[in-house]
């Protein structure tokens, strides 16, 4: 998982939560991925606090990715093979609508 992975899920998942419209082909792949995820056994809950409150959140127990962010990043493959990159680097911008903020250079 590379760094730019991590952010563009991350970045997708917090345009999504903003409720910034992701193209209908992105929630899509989205949709797959996580009910893909949500059946694997390796996804495992990591329990934590906030602000002294307990919370859940998940991770691939694979790779460590955080999910759902995980399912966000149109690069990402499944470290199991149960999904693949769906575009290379020129189509993302395509995909999420929005222009990387992270240009390999």
């Amino acid at each position: 998982m590379s760094i730019r992975n991590i952010a563009e899920g991350w970045i997708n998942f917090a345009l999504d939560s903003a409720g910034v419209g992701l193209s209908d082909k992105l929630q899509q792949m989205i949709t797959l991925r996580a009910e893909t995820c949500r059946r694997c056994p390796s996804l495992v809950e990591r329990p934590a606090t906030i602000g002294g409150i307990p919370v859940s959140s998940f991770k691939c127990g694979e790779c460590g990715c955080a999910f759902p962010h995980i399912t966000y990043a149109p690069q990402k493959e499944c470290p199991l093979g149960l999904w693949e990159s769906v575009v290379d680097e020129d189509e993302e911008d395509i995909l999420t609508g929005h222009t990387s903020v992270l240009k390999d250079d």
